[in-house]
């Protein structure tokens, strides 16, 4: 997707290319706290389990340490609890073996140069599996000939299977390699908050840049700029090379893979992460089905002008055909409002497939519809949703 305004383009993803072109993303208690730390809680208060005796009031240290983001351990000795708190030196040192480098020849490129070599362009990876398999953005290898991993160790690997998804960005690709160490993917990536520190691992602009960190926060989540599925923003330096490398919290848990920037004279730092649990809902499905498995209503819907540009709006999805079997078998007509999808009130068709999200096609769920003023409640089996 590309929206021009006052000549800034909106949406290029961030990969690298070895002719420094922007393509898509391819190129007592012991507390021991510095300033090197500086992004210690994302919440302004929290409740941590304690105990009042002799007018003092004692906390759990191991608690306290998990609120931070560290790690502590009791010297019997010296009857102190030592706590380490997580810097991003020590996030980087994580996970930064788990953190790869993807390069190859671009196609469209090849067409265009004299020298192979200079239709090169790279992309970052984020091993999620210790038997070879990494994830990264789908634009970032789709095109990419004789593709190789560069693991941290400066080994390299032959690329020998790749799966994607263009539609949310992602693939998975294989290597002969076992022992990898893979990351570690938040578990609840509705609880990451703006303004909350991050740091991002990757490739940037030159291949000899690689396992560089930027640092930055997150600017806001259920951000919707392509009309697929919603993003983390983020103020962290994404440049081309980057797509495909992990944006992380201060625990060092991934909490999005980073994959596009709006760019122009005037914007600075707007980068965008696919958040965790849409990443590893497609890993998952990549690995059992060998594809993403999209569940689809079977209706065709114009999205309110206001809403896909958001916009205040009350006005919600229009359906303008009806489509499968099923659906017209649910009772869907053309004309109805769509309101909610599985229990979540909808108003874009990000809204839609972000509720559709770990459903499979022939589970039935629940919509919500409006039409002449009245409400009513369908249930549709769902089919697949076909690119």
């Amino acid at each position: 997707m590309e929206k021009s305004n006052n000549n800034i383009v909106a949406g290029k993803r961030a990969s690298g290319t070895r002719r420094g072109q922007v393509l898509l993303c391819t190129m007592a208690v012991f507390l021991s706290m510095t300033m090197a730390q500086p992004f210690a809680a994302s919440a302004e208060s929290v409740s941590l389990p304690a105990i009042q005796a002799n007018g003092k009031t004692y906390i759990e240290a191991s608690a306290l340490a998990d609120v931070l983001g560290g790690k502590g351990q009791y010297d019997a000795k010296s009857k102190q609890y030592q706590l380490s708190l997580n810097t991003v030196p020590s996030v980087v040192k994580k996970v930064s073996p788990s953190v790869v480098a993807i390069i190859g020849q671009d196609e469209e490129a090849l067409e265009e140069v004299e020298d192979p070599r200079d239709a090169l362009s790279h992309g970052t990876g984020v091993v999620v599996r210790a038997d070879g398999w990494i994830v990264t953005n789908a634009h970032v290898v789709r095109h990419l000939k004789k593709a190789m991993v560069i693991t941290s160790d400066g080994v390299s690997h032959a690329v020998t299977k790749v799966i994607w998804d263009e539609d949310v960005d992602l693939a998975l690709v294989h290597i002969n390699k076992t022992g990898l160490k893979p990351a570690t993917f938040m578990a609840a990536t509705d609880k990451v908050e703006a303004g909350q520190g991050v740091v991002a691992i990757g490739t940037p602009v030159s291949f000899v840049l690689q396992n560089s960190v930027s640092v930055g926060v997150i600017s806001g989540v259920q951000r919707v700029v392509d009309n697929n599925f919603k993003l983390l923003q983020t103020d962290t330096a994404i440049n081309p090379g980057n797509s495909g490398g992990p944006l992380l919290n201060m625990r060092g848990e991934v909490v999005g893979i980073n994959t596009l920037k709006y760019y122009g004279e005037d914007i600075d730092n707007l980068g965008f992460a696919i958040p965790a649990d849409t990443v590893k809902w497609t890993v998952d499905h990549m690995l059992k089905y060998g594809k993403l498995k999209r569940a689809a209503i079977g209706v065709q819907m114009d999205e309110n002008w206001a809403a896909s540009y958001g916009l205040p709006t009350e006005q919600s999805l229009r359906i303008d055909a009806v489509i499968s079997a099923n659906a017209k078998k649910a009772g869907i007509r053309a004309g109805d409002i769509l309101l909610a999808v599985n229990g979540k009130p909808v108003r874009t068709l990000a809204d839609i497939n972000e509720a559709l999200k770990g459903l499979l096609p022939g589970k039935q769920t629940k919509l919500v519809l409006l039409n002449g003023g009245k409400k009513r409640t369908v249930q549709v089996t769902l089919g697949e949703y076909y690119t």
